[in-house]
């Protein structure tokens, strides 16, 4: 005989609060809910006329079961109870291991899922962005292993997790393992992660490989091979916008070519970017085209950054040594004389006299403002010291300064007016 209604409403509730009492369930609880709610069944079927809350307040604790069928399933062997059940065919209860189990951390999957899509679109942007520097000169050795490799893996990578194929393959991996099915989402997140943590590392290291292209565009430079430097050089560039040596030196390529135009571009932006030397070489090239004051307040903010960086010793020759250039062609005597002596003494000192290029130009150009000052015996001393290091640069095979010949050439012109001796450059060839 059935229990009445309310009585099995509440015997069912009774034992479903076994559920929030204990975390650990008995094979002996379970069955008790589950025969419980039979018990439930068996009242509504006996009554003539059901009220809707009595329904809404069956749903209700029928709800809270269902949210711990994993647990019922776990604590009873529902196949065996429903052979030995007689009446277990239509209610659902029974069945609860017929229907896929939910993990609670299976609810979270789609965010995981979401999380997993805006990862590869971060992958993809800076794969895309690491393919375009290399591709935007051409690739080599270096630049080919750059972006095929992680291409590779990033195709592979995503064969696994885009494809039906793909991640059927891989659930039984993580399956094979041991990693569980609820975790399996995190597990396909965290390594897509992985992922694109190689890729970023990748395209945080292009200025160190930037650096490598430099270095060899440098090496292939002193050996001669100018075109290949220069496309070294660019794809430096390419790497590291910011890259100011790699400017500088595409700058001095550019300038052996005479495609003097480029070679200001190219100094432009590495002296933009602080490099004094760049100051040095972008003043001289606007010197010898007439532009006196913009070389002055290049020479003048090379110095300036002097006192917050170091400086070497022949690149201090040089600003010193230009700025006393543009300061003579602008007709200043005095401000000329006084940089080019301080040129002449930081070329003077013994641990820098092998560093600096050619020390001929300083004393070429003070001894031509001491005969503007109308000082002809102390003009006649520089002309001496400018035609002797000017000579010395020839015989040590030294690169020519274009500036300097003409220069050495006035020096013979003027020792030889006053019975001194001074060789053309050209005998030192």
């Amino acid at each position: 005989m059935a229990l009445p209604a309310q009585s099995a409403f509440t015997a069912y509730r009774t034992a479903l609060q076994v559920l929030d009492l204990s975390k650990e369930l008995s094979e002996e609880q379970a069955i008790a809910i589950l025969c419980a709610r039979d018990a439930v069944r068996q009242s509504l079927m006996e009554q003539s006329s059901i009220s809707g809350d009595r329904l809404l307040r069956v749903k209700t604790l029928d709800t809270k079961l269902k949210e711990h069928k994993q647990r019922i399933c776990s604590a009873v062997d529902l196949p065996t109870y429903r052979s030995i059940h007689p009446n277990t065919a239509q209610n659902w209860w029974w069945h609860l291991d017929a229907e896929p189990l939910v993990h609670q951390r299976d609810r979270q999957d789609r965010s995981y899922k979401l999380l997993t899509v805006g990862v590869w679109t971060a992958i993809l942007a800076f794969l895309l962005d690491i393919a375009n520097r290399f591709f935007s000169v051409g690739l080599g050795v270096t630049g080919a292993a750059a972006v095929i490799f992680p291409s590779l893996l990033t195709l592979l990578k995503a064969r696994s997790d885009l494809t039906e194929a793909g991640q059927k393959r891989v659930e039984q991996l993580f399956t094979k393992i041991g990693i569980p099915k609820h975790w399996q989402a995190e597990a396909k997140l965290g390594s897509t992660l992985v992922l694109l943590g190689g890729i970023i590392g990748l395209w945080s290291s292009l200025p160190a490989i930037a650096d490598y292209y430099n270095r060899r565009g440098f090496d292939l430079y002193k050996g001669g091979h100018l075109s290949q430097a220069e496309q070294h050089y660019q794809q430096a560039i390419a790497l590291d916008s910011d890259h100011a040596d790699a400017y500088y030196n595409l700058g001095v390529v550019y300038e052996d070519w005479l495609r003097l135009d480029d070679a200001k571009q190219a100094y432009q932006v590495a002296a933009s970017q602080g490099l004094i030397v760049a100051h040095n070489n972008l003043a001289r090239l606007l010197i010898q085209a007439e532009d006196y004051q913009d070389a002055v307040i290049l020479l003048q903010g090379g110095l300036l950054r002097r006192n917050r960086q170091a400086v070497e010793p022949e690149d201090e020759f040089s600003l010193y040594k230009n700025l006393g250039w543009a300061r003579f062609s602008q007709g200043y005597l005095q401000d000329a004389a006084l940089a080019l002596e301080k040129a002449i003494a930081i070329a003077s000192n013994n641990n820098t006299q092998q560093r600096i290029r050619s020390s001929a130009a300083a004393h070429c150009l003070l001894a031509q403002v001491l005969e503007k000052q109308d000082k002809p015996d102390e003009s006649l001393q520089h002309w001496q010291a400018c035609c002797q290091q000017g000579l010395e640069r020839f015989e040590n095979r030294r690169v020519p300064i274009p500036e300097e010949d003409q220069w050495l050439h006035q020096a013979q012109q003027r020792l030889q007016a006053q019975g001194k001796s001074c060789p053309s450059p050209d005998t030192a060839l």
